[in-house]
């Protein structure tokens, strides 16, 4: 029986072979990355299954011997998919994989000694495998990419009603609304804290209806409609495969970001108008015209009003689209989308302003703006580093020493216990607006690095940890299982004393119908990774931007903005909040489409172009006249 069991095996094709293997393999892990979550391992184990598991589905379903896959590159491919898999491993992060962590059974150390050389095997094999990914992609792209096929109308309105129908869900979940410290009574402020755009949005939702859901079914209607905008724009431009990818990715790991449509926060709204902000802007690069243009001004005007900053990222990048048509020798064209990138800049520049003086409107305090500068002198105390004189003085000012280092000590993940008066600084913050110590702090902070730049740099990166990394537990706040009712009891309590006809409320029949689902789906760490940390997604667009350089330099556009705006939190971030990943998670669904997807017209072109060579190739040969048209 064993000998014919083997002659069996052995007489199997290789190629048959490793397509069963991979199979096999590839449901394996489908079950330890979606149904079998322990404590036991970390994030960052599961981080490094999706690559495993990437490279085990291509060689299933593109039926690709493995080793073709890395056989059959160029070298540049080779050079590229090597730095990007060096990337991946820092930013997974490293420090997470050399301590093994998250391979380490707590409470059994005396298998420690057997279980730590298979972790670093599986993290060798893992690495191959993902060096194995970034080849096939960069082949995928070189050898044509996706065949497209028509955008119909059915899939179109499938692909939006699903879209729509979950997006309704989850927001209805929350009736009347999800308030929060942030959100409690934003409509009532008369202040720049949370951004006069963002204010101004709640009021007039509030005016119209007084109800704080109907904040919620404004902000879910603006989300609806620019999906619209987007599968209408891949339906036109890239057909139905990339429709029903995207509204599959959107429906799975940008979940995390359509469950938060039940809560008042200006970080949804913002990421919502920088995604329409980015479609417009591609729109824009294919055909402009009128419409084109006034979505590029409404969505940059509302992004710089909903974001602090956010500005300066949106003026820049619809400058850069600007140059770029003038270089293309489109004058008048450029000076349209100069005209579309003063609309924000009016706003906020002049009409925010004249609302503040206008309507007596307390701007947001400085110490806001030198949330970092100031963490870091925490930082500094709690280093041991000898600190001149000067820079104890100006630390001193606020609060002694010894109190700085507490703060710090305390989180180093978290900016606001040394810069928000609800932290361990308290209303000594003041101080800091009082005594003008901006130009001291900046100072104290060039010290710092100029001693210490190795810790200054790595201190700046844990507490920003959010926007790079792939995963560390200890580096996020707020994950919400769903966001309902979990609003902090004192929160609930303002809420009930300032709006007794909303709260408290029990969860309606549809929460109580999502909560146990959005349970089950939050304890699968390989989506609670996709969906809140923004390192992978960051990690995704960088190389999708390496790829599209070979094919569509313009979609580099695209991303622009939103590396300039990781940029900008990496040295302003003030809590690892998973609401300041909205934006990465959302562009990095939408970018991977447009990158991988060939363009039809631009299909359509090289069949012209093919077609008038073989025509030209024939007249040489034979004085055929193949007329104007080379594909008739």
């Amino acid at each position: 029986m064993f000998t014919k069991i083997k002659n069996k095996f052995l007489n199997i094709e290789k190629k048959r072979f490793w397509e069963i293997f991979s199979l096999v393999a590839a449901v394996f892990l489908t079950l330890v990355m979606f149904f079998n979550p322990t404590d036991d391992l970390g994030d960052v184990f599961y981080v490094w299954l999706i690559p495993t598991f990437l490279l085990l589905a291509i060689a299933c379903f593109r039926k690709f011997h493995i080793f073709d896959i890395y056989a059959e590159a160029k070298k540049s491919e080779y050079v590229i998919a090597g730095i990007f898999a060096a990337l991946f491993l820092i930013m997974s992060p490293l420090s997470e994989v050399v301590r093994l962590g998250c391979l380490t059974m707590a409470g059994k150390s005396i298998f420690r000694c057997i279980f730590v050389p298979f972790a670093y095997l599986y993290f060798v094999a893992a690495l191959g495998a993902l060096y194995g990914v970034l080849l096939f992609a960069l082949r995928y792209v070189r050898e044509g990419g996706q065949e497209e096929k028509d955008g119909n109308k059915k899939t179109f309105w499938v692909c939006f009603a699903a879209i729509a129908a979950v997006s309704a869900c989850f927001a209805a979940a929350g009736y009347p609304a999800v308030l929060n410290s942030d959100s409690v009574g934003i409509w009532n402020y008369n202040s720049d804290w949370h951004t006069i755009g963002f204010v101004a949005f709640t009021k007039l939702c509030m005016t119209i209806w007084y109800n704080p859901f109907s904040i919620i079914i404004a902000q879910t209607a603006i989300w609806i409609l620019t999906n619209f905008l987007i599968l209408k724009t891949l339906r036109e431009y890239k057909g139905d495969r990339a429709m029903v990818l995207y509204t599959v990715l959107m429906l799975t790991v940008g979940l995390g970001v359509i469950k938060y449509l039940s809560t008042v926060y200006k970080d949804v709204v913002f990421s919502m108008f920088m995604l329409g902000y980015s479609v417009s802007a591609y729109r824009l690069t294919k055909k402009v015209n009128g419409k084109n243009l006034a979505l590029l001004a409404v969505y940059a005007s509302m992004a710089s009003v909903t974001r602090h900053m956010a500005v300066y990222v949106i003026a820049v990048s619809t400058l850069a689209l600007a140059i770029v048509y003038f270089v293309r020798r489109h004058p008048k064209i450029a000076v349209r989308i100069c005209a579309c990138c003063m609309v924000p800049a009016i706003l906020v520049f002049a009409a925010t302003r004249i609302y503040i003086v206008a309507a007596d409107a307390e701007k947001s305090p400085s110490y806001v703006t030198y949330t970092i500068p100031l963490y870091m002198l925490g930082a500094y105390a709690a280093s041991g580093l000898d600190m001149s004189e000067q820079t104890v003085a100006t630390m001193e000012k606020i609060m002694p020493v010894e109190e700085w280092a507490e703060g710090y000590e305390k989180d180093p993940y978290y900016a606001d216990e040394n810069t928000r008066w609800w932290g361990s600084v308290g209303w000594r913050i003041l101080e800091f607006d009082k005594l003008g110590l901006q130009g001291e702090v900046i100072r104290a902070n060039l010290e710092f690095f100029g001693k210490a730049p190795v810790l200054y740099l790595k201190t700046l990166f844990d507490v920003n940890s959010l926007v790079w990394e792939m995963s560390r537990a200890e580096g996020t706040y707020n994950e919400t299982v769903i966001v309902d009712f979990e609003t902090r009891d004192w929160e609930l309590s303002e809420a009930s004393q300032r709006y007794p006809q909303w709260y408290p409320s029990d969860p309606n029949a549809l929460n109580k119908l999502l909560t146990p689902i959005a349970e089950s789906i939050y304890n699968i760490p390989v989506w609670r990774i996709l969906a809140y940390r923004a390192g992978i997604h960051n990690w995704m667009i960088l190389f999708a931007c390496v790829v599209t350089w070979r094919r569509n330099k313009g979609l580099l556009l695209l991303a622009l903005p939103f590396l300039l705006y990781g940029c900008s939190l990496l040295i302003s971030l003030p809590a690892q909040d998973v609401r300041y990943s909205f934006p990465f998670v959302e562009f990095s669904v939408l970018f991977t489409v447009l990158v991988f997807f060939k363009d039809k017209k631009a299909k359509h072109e090289q069949e012209i172009a093919a077609a008038a060579e073989i025509c030209y190739e024939g007249e040489k040969s034979d004085g055929q006249n193949c007329g104007s048209d080379p594909v008739l």
